[in-house]
């Protein structure tokens, strides 16, 4: 993926991948973050259910919904699973669920400064049933 903004296509190819893995694990979060340290921008996916432990089994659930998918616009070695208890997890939950798509500069500093969030594109939250 290039340094620029996030083309829509692979915008598109992985909310198609994020409704995949809700069905295979409770996503409480997801969105693309571009760090002002790296180059590339990466699919964050937070859950309440993805330990230390579990973490390897999460990354094979991950290839295994792509390969499902088989979309040339999504690349499984993008995404990165958190715990719901990770700093950047537990600032990703709370923009979730206050807004959807690209955050505003100003709303994106006051929660992600700290972190090193340079951008950020979040997905819906999950609907309680």
């Amino acid at each position: 993926m290039d340094q620029g903004p996030l083309a829509k296509e692979r915008h598109d190819a992985a909310a198609r991948f994020v409704a995949g893995m809700r069905k295979q694990m409770p996503i409480q979060a997801a969105c693309w973050l571009k760090l002002r340290d790296e180059s590339d921008w990466y699919l964050y996916l937070a859950s309440d259910q993805i330990t230390d432990e579990n973490s390897d089994k999460v990354y094979e659930e991950v290839v295994n919904v792509e390969r499902a998918l088989d979309d040339p616009w999504f690349d499984p070695f993008q995404v990165k699973v958190l715990s719901a208890d990770d700093p950047l997890a537990k600032a990703a939950l709370e923009m979730s669920s206050l807004h959807t798509g690209r955050v505003p500069p100003q709303l994106l500093n006051q929660q992600f400064r700290r972190l090193g969030v340079e951008d950020a594109i979040f997905y819906p939250a999950p609907v309680a049933a």
